[in-house]
């Protein structure tokens, strides 16, 4: 009797979140306390049973926002891939420690404070970073090369976190899969929910190497970047002075970050600074700290 209870109680609640339901007299909260009971009476232990019906509140109100829980765990998986791909981790710790407290700096004042964020060193020569969903953040040794000051490090970091607390990929993963906002709850009710994710990894190393994000969400990270950037205290003109070194034509740039899966570098530097102007940032007097990060970054630079 237990499974085909639970495939009719799946069925009900993908029923009522296709129609719409919650807003034609049937709360989030309803579909929850519904899922909850239909599982207890299926013989699903109490605890299980409630986590199921917290799972479907939390997707059915949110419409297919995925749960901090399941992000993480899915940026953990693209993270690993995508280390692997670039290189792996660059073995001086001093770096490491480096560049992981900038970001933490940067993403303290950020509107996903609480994520686990960390900031890694790739020990590649590509001009290139990327975030994981959930807070796991990248830079390359190359990108690291061609930066002048610690304000450059902290604006193309705080692009990055944007990326993660506007949950720009895992839009991208729903919007590919219309089932994918169920994650969470199928991670609970279902044994086997492997095949499911190792698609979604995939999908975001498609988006993170190949596809690039959206234009409009590559936009909103170079705003929200600057704008977090100075919040943390640094110069907001750290982004764009950096764009600026990698679109001059004597800079070879080596990395996607800045081509393929971007939009053009002229049309990003146009926008940032029409921003900063807009916003009064562009008087904004923040720290560069430059002797600082050629100290720090002393171990790529110099190689």
């Amino acid at each position: 009797m237990k499974t085909p209870l639970l495939s009719l109680m799946m069925l009900t609640l993908l029923g009522a979140f296709v129609a719409g339901c919650g807003g034609n007299g049937v709360s989030a909260t309803q579909l929850g306390q519904m899922t909850e009971a239909g599982m207890r009476i299926g013989g699903v232990d109490d605890e299980r049973a409630r986590r199921a019906g917290e799972a479907a509140t939390r997707v059915t109100a949110a419409r297919g926002n995925m749960p901090d829980e399941t992000e993480i765990t899915l940026g953990e998986g693209i993270a690993l891939k995508s280390v692997t791909r670039y290189g792996g981790i660059h073995p001086d710790m001093d770096l490491q420690r480096y560049v992981n407290n900038v970001g933490l700096t940067v993403a303290r004042y950020s509107d996903r404070p609480e994520l686990p964020w960390v900031f890694i060193v790739s020990d590649h020569d590509d001009v290139t970073a990327w975030a994981c969903p959930g807070g796991s953040v990248f830079v390359t040794a190359g990108l690291l090369q061609r930066m002048e000051d610690e304000a450059q490090l902290a604006g193309v970091l705080a692009h990055e976190i944007a990326h993660i607390t506007q949950r720009h990929m895992v839009s991208m993963i729903q919007r590919a899969d219309f089932f994918g906002g169920l994650t969470d709850l199928a991670a609970v009710t279902i044994d086997d929910n492997i095949s499911r994710y190792s698609a979604a990894v995939d999908l975001g190393m498609e988006t993170l190497f190949e596809k690039g994000f959206d234009r409009s969400m590559e936009y909103e990270a170079d705003a929200l970047g600057i704008e977090l950037a100075a919040t943390a205290g640094y110069d907001p003109t750290g982004l764009p002075r950096f764009l600026e070194t990698m679109a001059s034509p004597r800079t070879r740039t080596g990395g996607g970050w800045l081509t393929s899966t971007h939009p053009p570098l002229r049309d990003r530097l146009n926008r940032i600074n029409s921003h900063l102007q807009a916003t009064g940032l562009d008087a904004h007097q923040g720290g560069r700290a430059a002797d600082r990060f050629s100290r720090a970054t002393a171990v790529v630079r110099n190689r």
